[in-house]
């Protein structure tokens, strides 16, 4: 059973278009002890963060962090995996 998890959008709006007009990438969840989020590109854009990362931030700092990834998304900054 894979540890990751994609958070998807329910078709309504949620995470499929950004305010800015460009399309939002894909976020996943990766279970791991080390509180971390990144961005990369491939085929496909993404932001991952990790469960503890999720269990130790405030709700805040929650939604700055994937923010903050997105930027380097867009800026097509992001890593390679």
């Amino acid at each position: 059973m894979s540890s990751e998890h994609r958070i998807t959008s329910d078709g309504r709006g949620g995470l499929g278009q950004g305010a800015l007009g460009r399309p939002v990438p894909e976020l996943w969840v990766t279970k791991d002890q080390v509180p971390n989020a990144l961005s990369m590109r491939s085929s496909s854009r993404r932001v991952v963060c990790t469960t503890s990362g999720v269990a130790l931030l405030s709700r805040d700092r929650l939604e700055a962090t994937p923010a903050h990834e997105l930027g380097h998304v867009w800026a097509q900054d992001a890593g390679h995996p």
